[in-house]
């Protein structure tokens, strides 16, 4: 199976917010090629509860529109779903989402993990997804969605 985003730091301080803020849904997303055709099953990545109470979240791979995610799966397998910890302290806790069935991915073809509350209702709750100012993934970048856009954040990659 194919490492997708390879970026196990914990020690990094920066994050984005994942979930609602008032009514406004907030997700990250990271775009990544793979140097080889692979198969694909799952994913990881680091959280840890902000405010309000454990909520499932989503992973997803979709296509690429413009350099921005494209709200489009690669394949209708490419999903999955975690509970998310209610740990609000501490160490992010790594989530693992195990996608529907694995999927064969091609090579340089640009896709994007995207990270997000399964269900966007409700307000302020959300947990701080953490990102690498480090920018270790050279294949990739971090985008934040918020009012309704994705925003590109050059220096930064997910984990």
């Amino acid at each position: 199976m194919a490492v997708l985003i390879d970026n196990d730091s914990t020690s990094d301080a920066h994050y984005w917010f994942l979930g609602m803020n008032g009514t406004d849904p907030r997700r990250t997303a990271n775009s990544f090629q793979l140097s080889t055709a692979d198969t694909v099953d799952g994913c990881t990545f680091r959280a840890l509860l902000d405010t309000g109470t454990s909520k499932v979240i989503a992973a997803r791979i979709e296509t690429n529109n413009a350099g921005d995610p494209s709200g489009t799966l690669a394949n209708a397998n490419l999903t999955g779903t975690v509970t998310g910890t209610s740990n609000t302290t501490g160490t992010p806790v790594l989530h693992t989402v195990t996608f529907t069935a694995p999927v064969a991915l091609l090579a340089s073809t640009t896709y994007w993990l995207v990270v997000q509350f399964d269900s966007e209702t409700g307000t302020d709750q959300y947990y701080r997804n953490f990102d690498s100012t480090a920018n270790p993934y050279a294949n990739g970048n971090l985008n934040k969605f918020a009012a309704a856009a994705w925003a590109a954040q050059a220096t930064l990659d997910l984990f």
